[in-house]
């Protein structure tokens, strides 16, 4: 129990900043500059949503969210497919080549991303396939440089917790021929 009221105290601590953000988005911009936020705890009336109906009116934030919809969808869906059929080829289909394109891929992985990002920039550019600035671009990257590590990442690159690694079943893990990637 002791714990519990412990964890909770962290998490309401580690809230503050995020409800001050909020009440502060809510007030007059002449009120956020002359008081703290907590003072609209006390006089709740002077909160409206009238900052955010300026935004989105005045800003143009409408299109600038279509825009983050039209790189997110495909730039997270596009990689997971390639990324699905990549595993599947590679676990379960035998293929002339196969070991040296998983050993090509493996060793592609030690190549900081840094170092690709000029020759990559150049390919996109007019003296390349001359698609830069377009949405195709970003979703190719995305693409690109999202792909999985064989060790320790998930599908979207990232680390994947120790804990949820061993969460899966064992007969699983060593069913997949890649299952060495998700042990520990």
């Amino acid at each position: 129990m002791p714990l519990h009221i412990a964890i909770i105290g962290l998490i309401v601590l580690w809230l503050i900043p995020t409800i001050g953000l909020f009440i502060n988005s809510l007030r007059p911009p002449a009120e956020v500059t002359q008081s703290g936020w907590w003072t609209a705890i006390f006089a709740p009336s002077q909160l409206s949503f009238d900052n955010y109906a300026h935004v989105l009116a005045e800003s143009n934030i409408g299109t600038a969210f279509v825009n983050s919809l039209f790189i997110s969808i495909p730039a997270t869906i596009i990689p997971v497919l390639v990324a699905s059929f990549a595993a599947y080829a590679f676990a379960w289909m035998e293929f002339p080549g196969r070991n040296i394109l998983f050993v090509v891929v493996v060793g592609l992985l030690v190549v900081p991303l840094q170092t690709t990002l000029i020759p990559i920039l150049q390919l996109y550019g007019p003296r390349g396939l001359n698609i830069a600035g377009s949405f195709l671009t970003v979703w190719l990257a995305h693409t690109a440089y999202g792909y999985c590590s064989p060790r320790r990442r998930g599908w979207s690159g990232r680390r994947v917790p120790r804990w949820l690694r061993r969460s899966r079943p064992r007969s699983w893990r060593r069913s997949c021929w890649l299952g060495r990637s998700l042990r520990g």
